[in-house]
């Protein structure tokens, strides 16, 4: 059977499959659709990831389901792949399985005699094993709908755009429940009832604590254990964070609320989570929002490896509490490209005057000298010199980080790049000093 051939090609194409027939399942009316109950969403197995996504009614019932399916793979894959394909063959690797055991799904599967439900939190048994019998297909699946109020979250982390998780978490939390389920961490999707429990109880560290006990990563192609294990301590909070910032009208925000609801606009997009006020910036737009362009440097305010853009004034996110952020727009290095992805003309100009060695001090380094150019578009090699006094660079000397910056200047000048004047502006620095 084949639904659109995402797992199965690749398997034919590394002869790991050897097949004499197939029969394709897209036009079998019964395996489409996606209807919306009372308590419960009914879809069809060959329902696509794209249909997840487009389908207005499902994203206000299950929110979840839409938020994991825009984190599968690209457009081209989501327009064939099916959440059936995704789920029935038990690919550990895939992002439904492990959803689909936090929101409590259950699977029909069809036989030549009769059609019974399988729940998916016993649905797989390992890797590529799962309790569907040969004679069976996967038919439709129902999820219950989460009550009114509930938060959710679905994390991933992975290498690039397109590619399989390191990572991945899935959380529901309401009302006296939470569910948890881990992706990609063992031989089968990973759902832990006493994280859930723990959870619901307002322990989110004896929740993570509990996901990570569940939990058997294997060395591959994406990371070694320890790397694995490191990651799949940070998806689980920034996933926990993030649909406890999504609960509305229960007690478990206010017993877990030795934090703050912090939004900001980071690099263009608002963005949204909870951290304790004492949350340093820099770590909130690193482990929180996965920004990791700025550096953890020296961490006292002296090297500058951390420095974003805040309201229009260059920061050191070192420095900075979460909660002096709240409301703010930030610009990291990732925010300075120009609309069509490709470098500005500052950044450019790093890489041809060869600005950088290690690269460490780079990304504070560039956003620092944006807002530099913005209050002195015009500089001097000396006031190029004092207003970037506050970045530290251990390689280059300085000398090819001032020339990009001049060479930047001269070049945004020609091309009447407009300049604002935002923040105090940069003082011009007599000779004499």
């Amino acid at each position: 059977m084949i639904a659109c051939g995402h797992s199965l090609v690749p398997m034919m194409k590394l002869r790991m499959a050897v097949l004499s027939h197939l029969v394709d399942l897209r036009d079998i009316p019964d395996l489409q659709g996606i209807e919306i109950g009372a308590d419960s969403v009914s879809l069809g197995a060959m329902v696509t990831q794209h249909e997840l996504i487009a389908h207005a009614g499902l994203g206000e019932a299950v929110p979840l389901l839409r938020e994991a399916a825009l984190q599968i793979a690209d457009p081209q894959v989501r327009y064939l792949g099916t959440l059936g394909g995704n789920v029935a063959n038990g690919d550990p690797d895939n992002d439904m399985p492990g959803l689909m055991q936090c929101l409590d799904a259950t699977y029909q599967v069809t036989g030549p005699d009769d059609l019974r439900q399988i729940q998916a939190r016993d649905f797989y048994e390992s890797a590529y094993f799962t309790a569907r019998a040969d004679d069976e297909i996967l038919t439709r699946l129902m999820v219950p709908i989460p009550a009114a109020g509930t938060g959710y979250a679905y994390e991933k982390q992975k290498r690039k755009i397109g590619d399989y998780a390191t990572a991945a978490a899935a959380v529901l939390v309401g009302k006296g429940f939470a569910s948890i389920a881990m992706t990609n961490l063992a031989d089968m999707p990973v759902w832990s009832a006493e994280a859930g429990a723990a959870l619901a109880a307002g322990d989110r560290e004896g929740a993570v604590s509990a996901a990570l006990a569940a939990i058997d990563p294997q060395e591959d192609m994406r990371g070694p254990v320890e790397f694995k294990r490191h990651v799949a301590g940070v998806v689980p909070r920034r996933a926990i964070d993030r649909a406890l910032s999504r609960v509305a009208g229960c007690g478990l925000r206010g017993r877990l609320m030795s934090k703050m609801h912090v939004k900001l606009t980071v690099n263009g997009a608002a963005v949204e989570g909870l951290a304790e006020p004492r949350t340093l910036l820099i770590h909130f737009l690193r482990e929180s929002l996965g920004v990791t362009g700025p550096h953890v440097g020296c961490e006292t305010s002296h090297c500058g490896a951390c420095t974003v853009d805040m309201d229009g004034r260059s920061v050191k996110s070192c420095t900075v509490f979460v909660a002096q952020a709240q409301g703010a727009d930030v610009t990291t290095v990732e925010g300075l490209v120009n609309a069509d992805g490709s470098l500005s003309v500052l950044q450019e100009m790093f890489r041809e005057h060869h600005g950088l060695q290690c690269g460490f001090c780079t990304p504070g380094m560039i956003t620092r000298a944006h807002r530099f150019l913005q209050e002195n578009p015009t500089p001097t090699e000396e006031e190029v010199r004092f207003g970037m006094a506050g970045n530290l660079c251990r390689c280059t000397g300085y000398q090819n980080i001032v020339k990009a910056i001049l060479a930047a200047a001269e070049m945004m000048n020609a091309q009447d790049t407009p300049s604002s004047a935002e923040g105090v502006g940069q003082q011009k620095v007599e000779a004499a000093e």
